[in-house]
């Protein structure tokens, strides 16, 4: 898979985990009812003429099945492991509780512990900076910011963990149940 393939499915994992953040819905219910909406054309749709979206760029020559493989992985990795990963946020969080965090943020922060816990060797490094990178594009102006310092100290709190491998991807419970509002 193209570094531009896992580009796109992170985006596309964070617009997925947002809707569930205000729709509360079921989260494998959803999956392929929201890829059929095509979120990505959904999003190109929505800038108005003569304006273009940020990863415009990344949707060229990439493999849609592909990003959107990667994204459910993601997707799967936070909702079936939501607990583990609030509890490691909320660590990582300095004077802050995960109540104040902004939607965005928490999707975004989310997202990348997925892939930090689960991703299959990819470096925390390429994690962070890519989570800075979709905080800048779809939070608030002190978001990048904020997701780099809570990610770093994640990094800092594995690395002191011994975190040296991945434990292995997580299968997706056969009720459905996780990541649906009131169960963080």
């Amino acid at each position: 898979m193209s570094f531009r393939e896992r580009s796109m499915g992170r985006r596309l994992a964070l617009q997925y985990m947002f809707a569930l953040d205000h729709t509360g819905y079921d989260w494998q219910a959803g999956l392929e009812s929201f890829w059929e909406m095509d979120p990505v054309r959904l999003t190109r749709e929505s800038f108005k003429e003569g304006e273009s979206p940020v990863f415009e760029a990344d949707t060229a020559n990439i493999s849609r099945a592909k990003a959107w493989a990667y994204a459910k992985r993601l997707v799967e990795g936070a909702c079936v492991n939501e607990a583990e990963i609030s509890e490691r946020i909320a660590s990582a969080l300095d004077n802050w509780s995960t109540d104040r965090l902004g939607h965005i943020e928490r999707s975004v922060l989310r997202v990348a512990m997925s892939e930090l816990l689960y991703g299959a060797g990819v470096p925390a490094a390429v994690v962070i900076s890519e989570a800075v990178n979709v905080a800048k594009e779809f939070g608030a102006e002190d978001a990048p910011r904020f997701v780099n310092g809570v990610l770093d100290r994640m990094r800092k709190m594995l690395e002191a963990d011994d975190f040296t491998s991945p434990p292995p991807r997580p299968q997706a419970p056969d009720d459905g149940e996780g990541c649906e509002e009131g169960d963080e």
